[in-house]
């Protein structure tokens, strides 16, 4: 699905448990903190913030219809970018819960 990063594989070796997960070059909140810092050239515009808001409608949209999944934790943080600025997606279901539709 377009609008969730990806799990390629989940390993568990000793003691630890490792995820092997689509790349995203940045979280929203870094992005967002790394522009307050540039006075000039944001990328951070309406026609971003929309693709953002669209994003993370049809990501919600899709786990809650199709899956039965309640993510609970949605923050900047979890909201990924792509390093070209094209792919916005959800990540991080620790906190989430299935329920029945």
């Amino acid at each position: 699905f377009d609008y969730i990063v990806q799990v390629y594989d989940i390993q568990e070796l000793k003691d630890k448990c490792y995820i092997v997960m689509e790349y995203m070059k940045f979280n929203l909140l870094d992005l967002i903190n790394s522009e307050s810092k540039l006075k000039s050239n944001s990328i951070i515009n309406d026609h971003f913030i929309r693709m953002v808001i669209r994003s993370i409608i049809y990501a919600l949209e899709y786990l809650h219809e199709e899956i039965g999944i309640a993510h609970l934790d949605i923050h900047p943080k979890n909201i990924m970018i792509s390093e070209k600025l094209r792919k916005i997606k959800l990540t991080d279901f620790g906190l989430s819960v299935a329920f029945d539709n």
